[in-house]
């Protein structure tokens, strides 16, 4: 499937043991107190454990390597009990989250007793794959051990041939399979069924003949054709319920497939009994689910199919689906939109744009930010033009999804593309709450005239409105235009911010305000305006949990009041934001934190402790992007040099008269 859910072979693994029967309570306390990023991906542990929180606050941005820190946290302590044993199964058709989750946990193996395992076929990826980048990356970090499954040797296939038929094989028999298969396990063991199922292999009491004569002439041309012709001796009613078991995927659930062939449960029975004698289907244990055998038997059944009666097939499953989980319907969404898109001409597209859009919030809220970008995008590509509504709301959520994958520069043109249709719809909210974003990721960004000049579009758009939103947006233009060293300007903008915010009486939103404001302070080292601002902001943030936030509040506060001279509230503070800061790799935090570990050991000529920041400060900066040397600079006492970084004129911002 091309829509699978993000993370699956991780996600099944979890729904297994949610299934198994053992105690429940090993799980949970595996899950300590990561449990709700856990449920982000496997959203069945809520129906299982309703204590899960909600999970933390985050920046889109960086709920991925969060996602990734509390799955290996989970893995560990499950690991404690007894090692673990993690078998991902044909990497080649890996989709995009579970490579890069996969990537993440190879370097932390070594501290658990844990082994991942990968199986892949190297004919199926080449140079552009995302595994050969994956493997090539792990590989030069010696982070892998990589084995050859060769083809079995002549003796091989004669023992295998033997355990088949549960006799010794004539050599002739043997030379035939071992020359046609080339020792490919899956392919010797479909050939010998499909010459006993001939009838030119066994007698009547099930032995192999004593005048045996058999040559290339009594095998098909290709392994499809060997597994097309054993699938045509399976009864009609059989075909039809493989058929419609093909559509369903390559694990499916045998009353799924009742609801999809139209057969009554005898009939069903019938057919998977048939079908496990034969080999082609078996059980997966724990689950009643059942699987094909090999996934060239689904693709044979589904490639001897005619079009129209594949996307008739496919457009019933997205109908049962829906009927079967219509109280779920979010947690069947890939599912869903992978049956509609192959319903051909029968798919309607709203509803396809319906569950594309479901499938790529349910992927950016489990972190898996390319697949979001993947749904999305195919979404806006079915959405008429003359939809605006929809494609404005798709086009943020694009915006949003790029952003978190690194891809600023198109982040920014998709959301200029947003703002641009929610202005013409004069919807002031979702222009007002987009605005902000994009302000402060300008800013963050260090491109503060483009900040200055989207704050002016935005404000000037929205008037004298009173909202939250409006007063986030001034206070996002109050910290472009303090980095641009317009001091009067952005205390204003402040000022009117914080007032709107109390007219509102959203009390989160004045907390946002004030945490921009904190910033403003620290930057024109007005430290005791700084500390009184961000300690609101911070109460309201522990308050609702909005750890992010705290981090990056309280850091700017541990600065300045260590600045001021109250060394022991600002330790105190320190050692419990830090501990939050590198549970969250909040780098911005981590990096304010160490800025003031550097002063504090500068005041005690601690020049050895001293020299141990700047390597880790140095390395925060360039994996975060972050103007650290505007900090540093404005930490020493200089005046802020925004503007004169970018080596451009200051950009102006008129105070707005309302």
């Amino acid at each position: 499937m091309d829509s699978t859910p993000p993370y699956l072979p991780y996600v099944e693994m979890i729904e297994q043991v949610i299934s198994s029967p053992r105690s429940p309570l090993a799980l949970r306390e595996a899950l300590g107190d990561v449990a709700a990023e856990i449920a982000r991906i496997a959203p069945g542990l809520r129906r299982l454990f309703t204590d899960i929180p909600q999970p933390v606050e985050l920046p889109p941005e960086l709920a991925r390597r969060y996602l990734w820190n509390s799955f290996h946290q989970f893995v560990a302590r499950g690991a404690q009990t007894q090692p673990l044993l993690l078998v991902l199964e044909d990497l080649h058709w890996a989709d995009e989250s579970t490579l890069l989750l996969t990537e993440y946990l190879a370097p932390l193996l070594s501290e658990m007793p844990v082994l991942i395992i990968g199986t892949y076929r190297n004919d199926e990826i080449d140079t552009s794959h995302p595994l050969s980048h994956v493997l090539s990356q792990l590989g030069r970090r010696r982070l892998t051990v990589r084995l050859r499954v060769r083809r079995l040797s002549f003796g091989d296939v004669r023992t295998m041939v033997g355990a088949l038929a549960g006799q010794a094989p004539p050599e002739e028999l043997v030379r035939l399979i071992d020359s046609e298969t080339e020792g490919n396990p899956f392919f010797v063991e479909e050939l010998y069924l499909h010459l006993a199922e001939s009838g030119a292999l066994l007698d009547d009491h099930g032995r192999i003949r004593r005048d045996l004569k058999v040559d290339e002439a009594s095998v098909p041309e290709s392994i499809r054709l060997v597994i097309g012709e054993r699938l045509s001796r399976m009864s009609s009613s059989t075909r039809q319920v493989l058929v419609a078991a093909a559509v369903s995927g390559r694990v499916f659930a045998p009353d799924f497939v009742a609801d999809l062939a139209g057969v009554d449960m005898e009939t069903l029975s019938d057919a998977f009994e048939e079908a496990e004698h034969a080999r082609l289907v078996g059980p997966v244990e724990g689950d009643g689910t059942l699987a094909f055998s090999h996934e060239l038997i689904r693709q044979t059944l589904l490639a001897d199919v005619s079009t129209v009666k594949r996307e008739r097939l496919h457009l019933q499953a997205a109908n049962a689906i829906e009927r079967r989980y219509a109280e779920e319907l979010e947690e069947h969404a890939a599912d869903l939109t992978h049956h509609i898109a192959r319903a051909g001409r029968s798919a309607d597209r709203p509803r396809l744009v319906r569950y594309l859009t479901i499938a790529g919030d349910r992927a950016a809220d489990a972190a898996a930010f390319d697949e979001a970008v993947a749904h999305f995008e195919h979404a806006l590509s079915l959405v008429e033009r003359g939809n605006q509504q929809t494609r404005a709301e798709l086009l943020e959520r694009l915006a949003m999804a790029l952003r978190s994958v690194g891809s600023w520069d198109d982040a920014l043109r998709t959301m200029n593309e947003a703002l641009d249709l929610y202005q013409v719809l004069g919807q002031t909210e979702s222009l007002g709450r987009l605005s902000s974003m994009m302000v402060l990721q300008l800013t963050w960004t260090a491109r503060i005239k483009e900040a200055v000049q989207a704050a002016q579009r935005a404000l000037g758009a929205l008037g004298d409105i009173v909202s939250a939103d409006r007063a986030r947006l001034l206070s996002a233009t109050g910290w472009a235009v303090t980095m641009g060293g317009d001091y009067e300007t952005a205390k204003a903008m402040f000022d009117q911010a914080r007032a709107l915010a109390d007219q509102v009486g959203d009390e989160r939103a004045l907390a946002d305000v004030l945490h921009m404001q904190t910033i403003h302070h620290f930057e024109y080292a007005e430290f005791i305006e700084g500390v009184s601002a961000g300690l609101r902001a911070a109460a309201v943030f522990e308050r609702e949990g909005a750890l992010w936030d705290l981090c990056s509040v309280q850091a700017f506060v541990i600065y300045q009041d260590g600045a001021l001279g109250s060394h022991e509230q600002a330790t105190r503070l320190a050692d419990k934001t830090m501990a939050i800061a590198e549970r969250l790799s909040h780098l911005g935090a981590i990096f304010m934190l160490l800025l003031h570990r550097a002063r504090e050991a500068v005041m005690l000529a601690d020049l050895e402790l001293l020299k141990s920041f700047g390597p880790r400060m140095a390395d925060i900066c360039e994996r975060g992007s972050l103007p650290g040397s505007t900090w540093a600079i404005s930490v020493w006492g200089l005046p802020p040099t925004g503007a004169a970084m970018l080596n451009e004129p200051r950009p102006s911002f008129a105070a707005q008269s309302n």
